[in-house]
């Protein structure tokens, strides 16, 4: 079957090992760190593990999308275009520790009870906030060839409907409810 991949890094067993690392560095204590012997060389494997578990081969072919550990192939999720509703350009956006706003951009697919059900990051838009307008702005970017091909594989097997929406949250997790309505205002009041 006819079908297109792409590849991205993904950053949850990353955080989950420096969470990991890090309460262990508060629990001990810094003066008692090496109290193993080999614990700051598990910590440095532990992270290379993590990281190797967040490389992603996406791949879309005429069933559905589908998510692979790249270096581990059975951990695997799939999505069908059945259970897919339609495709949505999100731009996630949260204010920071100092009232800076940051923003990033995935491309969701949205089952039909309105959740998401699938994410990859968007690589062919960008948003940045504009503190003159106090707005949020999403430039159209030229993406890279597999990942044009990947989106244009994708538009030829699912509905063609896509919506850009503007979410507010500190992370966007699988399951996220989407209210049309709410999300479609990209002002910014403060």
């Amino acid at each position: 079957m006819f079908e297109k991949s792409i590849r991205q890094l993904e950053g949850f067993f990353t955080a989950i090992c420096l969470l990991i690392c890090g309460l262990y560095y508060a629990l001990v204590g810094p003066q008692t760190v090496n109290r193993f012997e080999f614990d700051i060389y598990i910590g440095i494997i532990l992270f290379f593990v993590s990281l190797a578990l967040d490389y992603k081969k996406i791949t879309v072919d005429g069933r559905g999308i589908t998510k692979t550990s790249f270096f581990v192939p059975f951990i695997k999720k799939t999505k069908t275009w059945t259970e897919i509703k339609h495709m949505a350009h999100v731009t996630k956006w949260g204010e920071g520790k100092y009232g800076a706003i940051g923003c990033s951009n995935f491309l969701c697919f949205i089952d039909f009870d309105d959740e998401i059900c699938f994410k990859i990051t968007d690589e062919s838009r960008r948003s940045k906030y504009n503190k003159k307008t106090k707005s949020i702005e999403t430039k159209i970017i030229k993406p890279s060839l597999d990942f044009s091909n990947f989106i244009n594989h994708v538009k030829r097997n699912e509905d063609t409907y896509e919506t850009e929406l503007f979410v507010k949250s500190a992370f966007l997790p699988l399951g996220f409810k989407i209210d049309y309505r709410k999300y479609t205002d990209p002002k910014i009041k403060k």
